[in-house]
């Protein structure tokens, strides 16, 4: 039995120096490193340096002052950076309750998607360039009770002023065919 499970074991051994990019699991250390989707989020944050050795299977890394991980760290949540040291690019973040927050609407469109309309918002996220604005569902204002007054009052200056037109809903439509009865089917209901 245990020549089976070694089959899949990797010996992983680093040295003091060496540097390692430490692996997060996006739902079970949501404190760690909060995303809006855990599935796109990053996997391997770093890359960090190895201080020491702490026991076989463990090793303590020098990681910001900031961070809420434990600096013990078992050796399958590493992995070895190879080639040069890369710039190091992705830091735990320092607030690990901090969620993006919406600064300015910049366009409104009407999104029809399996026969349900609804309206989506260009929303440009603080602490982010414009370029990067998204378009996100007008169901966002429950989430930001403060959201109708980020960017309404603010004059942009020059543009168009004309208002576009919006599309009736599609419930109140009507057919304008004349209703027939069914021949297969004779009884009083179809009378009116």
């Amino acid at each position: 039995m245990k020549t089976q499970a070694d089959k899949h074991r990797v010996d992983r051994q680093f040295s003091v120096g060496d540097l390692v990019w430490l692996k997060i699991q996006p739902y079970a250390q949501s404190s760690v490193a909060s995303r809006v989707c855990t599935k796109l989020g990053y996997r391997y944050f770093g890359p960090y340096e190895v201080e020491s050795r702490v026991g076989q299977v463990a090793y303590k890394l020098k990681l910001p002052d900031h961070s809420k991980v434990h600096l013990v760290l078992y050796v399958s949540l590493l992995k070895k950076v190879i080639g040069s040291a890369p710039i190091q690019f992705s830091l735990l973040p320092k607030e690990p309750s901090a969620m993006q927050t919406p600064e300015m609407v910049l366009d409104r469109r009407v999104h029809n998607k399996a026969h349900r309309t609804s309206y989506q918002l260009l929303i440009k996220w603080k602490n982010s360039p414009a370029e990067l604005a998204t378009w996100e569902e007008d169901e966002i204002i429950r989430l930001f009770p403060e959201f109708m007054a980020w960017g309404q009052a603010v004059a942009n200056g020059g543009g168009n002023v004309i208002v576009r037109k919006v599309p009736a809903s599609p419930e109140g439509k009507r057919s304008k065919r004349a209703r027939k009865p069914n021949p297969k089917f004779h009884g009083p209901s179809w009378k009116k």
